[in-house]
């Protein structure tokens, strides 16, 4: 018999353990509650956890079925132990009983009278236990599969609903751009050299608690070409400057924001946005907390700044990878007054390319003046207008310094030097 709450501690043990410990504590009590060989009980749970998902394999040289008194279970063995159940169910159980007792009453009735009907009595009463003993072993086994099976979905469950870290199952398919990973750190956010504006001080500390990933190019018109095609929007212009990789222009923050979910709803992820353009987390409620957003969406501007300084492996540039602009970047003096294709510069620290210069890129924020306290994880939602950064073919190499800041209304559509990148946390 199961052993009062035994199962449910270990559903609860889920919480604070990994799923590997918590399952090898299930083989065990299984063990000790049962009598089980080893190898049943962990193929048991091994065939639970690969249907559900999760993977699991206590020994990797344990790979065959197990054997029960001389007996392999195939790979069908729940329906093998079923197709057992109804056999020795109902009445041709006791039919198999009553046969079993008949003989032993007539053997009573009439004596052995030599050694040879004492060997067939034996034998026969012998192989009627051998045969109660299979089924009660099969009977055991499926009991067990049963339980086994409940308690690791528990477990995947627990895991789901109370572990705000949880895994997800993601793949980004070909309509996802090129990302990089940004490790989580801290840095000196603003113009802690004194060569910019008044916007870009004081100077402050900023810390993240989570990784991201951010788009290597900008989002070019071959990406948001094919938003507008499934949404039936009409495409924006491309000036007659041509299309495919370049940086996609004439686009506002609502527009932007859109190819973001939409993006995310193509890829499975929750929505990073409602309505309004508020953050929403993975549950639709609304946060401030961009760690607790799962799918695409803009960079908040801490993030893109970050990114551009080249996030844990800065080396304090001017630019988003140089200290010369021509090398990372396209500005007003070193183009033809319009976008180039994104990718034909030097990438920065981290491998992103076009952080200063070619356009500029909308950030998830609203436009505010820095405070001089230390911020972590920081996202501001109040606010008329939206952060603008990274300067462009328009502007000055001045423009393109990565504590650079700009700002613009969210329904501004008319400028042909600001695009956006994507963005998203990683949980």
């Amino acid at each position: 018999m199961l052993k009062a709450g035994a199962y449910t501690k270990l559903v609860d043990s889920a919480k604070s353990s990994s799923v590997s410990t918590t399952i090898d504590s299930l083989i065990e009590r299984i063990q000790d509650d049962y009598a089980i060989e080893d190898s049943l009980s962990s193929w048991s749970v091994e065939c639970i956890c690969e249907s559900i998902g999760i993977i699991y394999q206590k020994d990797s040289s344990v790979s065959n079925p197990p054997i029960i008194d001389g007996v392999a279970l195939p790979n069908s063995t729940v329906e093998a132990f079923l197709e057992d159940e109804r056999e020795i169910t109902g009445i041709q159980d006791l039919e198999a009983k009553e046969t079993e007792f008949e003989i032993v009453r007539k053997t009573s009735e009439n004596p052995p009278r030599n050694d040879e009907s004492k060997i067939d009595f034996k034998q026969t009463a012998e192989t009627s236990l051998s045969k109660r003993k299979k089924r009660k072993h099969l009977r055991t086994a499926v009991f067990i599969f049963i339980v086994a099976g409940l308690v690791i979905m528990a477990i995947s469950v627990s895991n789901l609903a109370g572990n705000k870290t949880f895994q997800y199952s993601y793949k980004a398919s070909d309509l996802v751009p090129t990302m990089v990973f940004v490790k989580k750190g801290s840095f000196m956010m603003g113009d802690s050299m004194s060569a910019g504006s008044d916007n870009e001080n004081p100077a402050h500390n900023v810390t993240f608690t989570y990784d991201y990933e951010i788009g290597m190019q900008e989002i070019t018109f071959e990406d948001y070409d094919k938003f507008c095609l499934d949404r039936g929007r009409k495409e924006p212009s491309d000036q007659y400057w041509g299309r495919e990789n370049r940086p996609v222009i004439y686009v506002n923050w609502f527009d932007a924001i859109a190819y973001c979910n939409w993006l995310s709803e193509k890829e499975g992820l929750p929505k990073s946005y409602d309505l309004s353009g508020a953050l929403i987390d993975k549950n639709g409620r609304s946060t401030l907390d961009p760690s607790e957003v799962a799918g695409y969406r803009l960079p908040t501007e801490a993030e893109w700044e970050y990114a551009a300084r080249g996030g844990n492996k800065s080396k304090s540039y001017v630019y988003s990878g140089s200290d010369s602009i021509d090398s990372v970047g396209w500005y007003d003096l070193n183009t033809e007054w319009r976008t180039e294709e994104t990718g034909r510069k030097l990438a920065n620290e981290l491998g992103i390319h076009d952080m200063s210069g070619n356009v500029a890129e909308w950030c998830t924020d609203s436009y505010a003046k820095y405070l001089s306290s230390s911020l972590t994880n920081p996202y501001v939602a109040d606010g008329s207008k939206r952060v603008i950064r990274g300067g462009s073919w328009y502007n000055s190499a001045d423009s393109c310094r990565v504590t650079s800041r700009s700002n613009s209304s969210p329904e501004t559509t008319f400028l042909s030097y600001v695009g956006f990148r994507i963005c998203r946390t990683l949980f």
